[in-house]
């Protein structure tokens, strides 16, 4: 079995992004182009990992050939989107394909939970009430109500009161967040 095949089926994305980085320093050393495989695999791994920097490195070292490509421009899209935290076109752009090609396939699904995943979060801790149709459309939905159900949250004349959940992510930018104004009251301390 191929080891990028091993990697994928295993779901280890960080070994996967490894080795595929692996063969585009290979390819670039002996001056070959890395293959469009190897590519979309590594911009579809840099986006499930939410390496938004990377990812638009590679994009950008990418050749144009590659960048035309119906599955690699797609994958950009969807990338732009993250970086812009706009969940519900990531969501729309992950429906306009919902067959990606057996390499990146796996990636896909998990990039498309791990997006579920994160609005969950964000929305538990950002809101008290939201319209249903607007969580529906962050979740990337036609329906909430079976969202809501799931989750435990109250479903009231077509608003959603969101319950709040502890995911690591959460508890990590708090943290940052705290570490942050800490940082500020002391160069403020040190200016006055």
């Amino acid at each position: 079995m191929d080891p990028l095949e091993a990697c994928l089926n295993a779901g280890d994305w960080d070994g996967l992004a490894a080795r595929c980085e692996q063969a585009e320093l290979m390819a670039a050393s002996s001056g070959k182009t890395t293959s469009p495989e190897i590519c979309s695999a590594l911009l579809a791994v840099y986006l499930l990992k939410r390496d938004l920097v990377s990812a638009k490195f590679l994009w950008k070292r990418m050749p144009a050939s590659y960048q035309g490509m119906k599955d690699m421009s797609q994958l950009w899209e969807i990338g732009q989107a993250l970086w812009k935290k706009d969940f519900r076109s990531v969501h729309v752009k992950l429906r306009v394909r919902p067959n990606w090609p057996q390499h990146v396939q796996p990636i896909m699904k998990a990039l498309l939970d791990s997006v579920r995943r994160e609005v969950v979060t964000l929305v538990s801790h950002s809101y008290s009430r939201i319209s249903a149709s607007m969580l529906a459309g962050m979740l990337g939905v036609d329906d909430a109500t079976a969202a809501c159900n799931e989750l435990g949250w109250t479903l009231e004349n077509d608003f959603v009161q969101p319950r709040k959940v502890c995911s690591e992510a959460v508890s990590l930018w708090m943290e940052n967040k705290k570490r942050l104004l800490t940082l500020t009251n002391y160069i403020s301390a040190l200016e006055n």
